[in-house]
């Protein structure tokens, strides 16, 4: 898969996250956490599933969101809980 390179900046973050019904978040970086963000503001709302971040941005997430936050220690288990959620 090649990047789509689009010049938004934090614009497209906003797009990738409106435009989903659900975020599956894979590690830990600067733009991964701005999704994240956006993805449990008021507006958006919307769940989100940690795979394999650190525990303190599991523990800073879920303290901001508990009801919107899933850890999975892998893959395996993202797709068990992809599985149970409801949207």
């Amino acid at each position: 898969m090649e990047n789509i390179i689009t010049n938004m900046r934090s614009g497209r973050n906003y797009i990738n996250v409106s435009s989903s019904d659900l975020v599956i978040a894979c590690g830990i970086d600067v733009g991964t956490i701005s999704e994240i963000s956006l993805t449990l503001v008021k507006t958006n709302n919307k769940k989100v599933i940690l795979v394999g971040t650190i525990e303190e941005a599991n523990c800073l997430f879920t303290k901001l969101k508990s009801d919107n936050i899933f850890i999975a220690k892998d893959y395996n288990e993202c797709i068990d809980i992809f599985n149970r959620i409801e949207f």
